[in-house]
């Protein structure tokens, strides 16, 4: 495996980038679909960029790592949202408990989406055992 480059790290972030851009349009157009565009937009695009790093010959692990690290920060913080919504309070005097649940929520279905569709396209790029 040979190290990123300048051109790998563009490459990551604006098919990241690009993912948020067209989840967010349709999530926000109100079309019926848009909760589950969260999950399956960042999905595909993530999949298909692992799928061209490991090509590459690039190491995505740290990448899930990563991503694996930061689900599971938001997962404890949606676990705790009563705490969460408390600290919240605390730095902006908004209390409202269903709402902060909810966006702490659209993060982890957008992560859980990104996370997912790296180890797809990872498990896609490897090559079969032949023979």
């Amino acid at each position: 495996m040979t190290k990123w480059t300048k051109k790998d790290v563009f490459l990551t972030v604006s098919i990241n980038l690009l993912a948020a851009l067209i989840t967010f349009a349709i999530a926000g157009s109100g079309l019926s679909f848009s909760v589950y565009a969260l999950f399956f937009v960042p999905l595909a695009f993530t999949a298909v960029l692992a799928w061209l790093l490991n090509k590459r010959g690039r190491r995505v692990r740290f990448l899930a790592a990563l991503l694996a690290l930061i689900d599971g920060l938001l997962l404890v913080a949606l676990v705790n949202s009563h705490e969460v919504t408390h600290i919240v309070d605390r730095l902006t005097g908004y209390y409202n408990v269903e709402a902060i649940t909810f966006l702490l929520a659209i993060p982890l279905c957008y992560g859980l989406g990104l996370l997912i569709g790296l180890g797809l396209g990872a498990l896609l790029a490897q090559p079969g055992k032949r023979g």
